[in-house]
């Protein structure tokens, strides 16, 4: 791709929203400061700490705004993306880790050439545990390209990047209005905001590099869901959800349809299925009693395979390792390794597509199936 030289140093905001997690802050503030690229401002916006949080206006380099009142995540990240004076911002949490040092220097050497957004790798931890999933992401997209893959992948984006990944150009960023919601006077704060930012900015510009290093490390907390909150709920889920979709249909009009379309059915499996994980506990226990060997191998190394394993392992079965197509890793194997060396499969997977698909590969084994929903 062409793309024209830029003189000029370029000044990268970099914005970290922060709530009463002053140690966990000052770590995060310190991997900044050691990013090779020093043309920076840190801002810290502090959501109304009642901990030691102010400490940081005390640091060199450090931005310190507090907001008025307390405004959760995605407010607090507006304003202070109102006093960013960077031509490219970035938004990071307080409590999770950017571990690439050249990951700013990279990105802005991309951005100044022409390049719209830089999108890095992240990677989950999980109780002490990496977890990557394998997509082949080329270096350049368009942007109906990367709208595409969000398709191909089904839109669990953090799977492979996270919001805190991804460098944009501020001005770009300001035009879509981002961290607010068509539907906020009627149910407030949303929490599909990452995903709408995205979709919105990605249709706002032309070109877009991906860089396959892994420059940012998310912690998942041991209770997970679609919003983080309210597993049980299926209504406020929704509302949480979806959206997302309605601000991207609002924004870009119909030529978002297939896209939004694509979303809203992956969403609509997503909240079932964490609905269902709030019953863990009673499938675990049905299939407990349905097992007839003591050793297995589940297919699927997903938030629902990990929490199997530790259940059947406390009761005295021996999980031989997880079969899973995307995922990589020690004991990880793909369908087409496990099935010269076949053994008893659990399916963890609440999603009955990915079930039914799942089910024909095994069919064709000598073996037994299992699955959570079963009586």
């Amino acid at each position: 791709m062409n793309f024209t030289m830029r003189k000029s140093l370029s000044k990268l905001s970099v914005i970290i929203t922060t709530y009463n997690r002053y140690e966990k802050l000052l770590k995060q503030i310190q991997r900044v400061k050691s990013q090779t690229y020093k043309n920076i401002e840190i801002i810290v916006s502090d959501d109304c700490s009642t901990d030691e949080t102010y400490k940081v206006k005390d640091i060199e380099g450090i931005k310190y705004i507090k907001t008025p009142q307390n405004l959760g995540c995605a407010k607090n990240s507006l304003y202070a993306l109102r006093k960013a004076l960077g031509d490219y911002v970035i938004f990071l949490s307080d409590d999770d880790e950017l571990i690439y040092e050249r990951f700013f220097e990279e990105a802005v050497k991309k951005l100044d050439n022409g390049v719209d957004l830089v999108v890095g790798r992240s990677v989950t931890e999980y109780k002490r545990e990496l977890f990557k999933k394998e997509y082949p992401f080329k270096k350049y997209y368009t942007s109906e390209e990367f709208l595409h893959e969000f398709i191909n992948f089904g839109f669990f984006f953090t799977d492979y990047f996270s919001f805190s990944s991804m460098i944009f150009k501020r001005d770009i960023f300001i035009k879509m209005k981002p961290f607010t919601s068509v539907l906020e006077k009627e149910f407030g704060d949303v929490n599909s905001v990452d995903l709408s930012n995205i979709i919105k900015y990605v249709y706002s510009v032309k070109n877009i590099f991906f860089l396959n290093n892994i420059v940012y490390k998310w912690k998942k907390p041991d209770e997970d869901s679609i919003s983080g909150i309210k597993k049980d709920d299926i209504t406020y889920q929704t509302i949480q959800s979806v959206t997302a979709a309605c601000d991207i249909y609002k924004f870009v009009g119909e030529k978002s349809k297939e896209l939004c379309n694509g979303y809203l059915k992956y969403i609509f499996n997503a909240i079932m299925s964490d609905y269902e994980q709030t019953k863990n506990d009673i499938h675990f226990s049905n299939l407990l009693n349905r097992l007839t060997s003591k050793e297995v191998y589940i297919y699927g190394q997903g938030w629902v395979g990990l929490k199997l394993k530790e259940f059947l392992e406390k009761n005295g079965i021996e999980v031989k390792g997880f079969i899973d197509d995307n995922r990589k890793g020690e004991n990880v194997l793909t369908f087409e390794e496990f099935k010269y060396q076949p053994k008893d499969v659990i399916i963890a997977n609440y999603k009955y597509e990915a079930i039914y698909k799942i089910y024909k590969k095994l069919s064709k084994l000598n073996i037994q199936i299992f699955d959570l929903y079963g009586e």
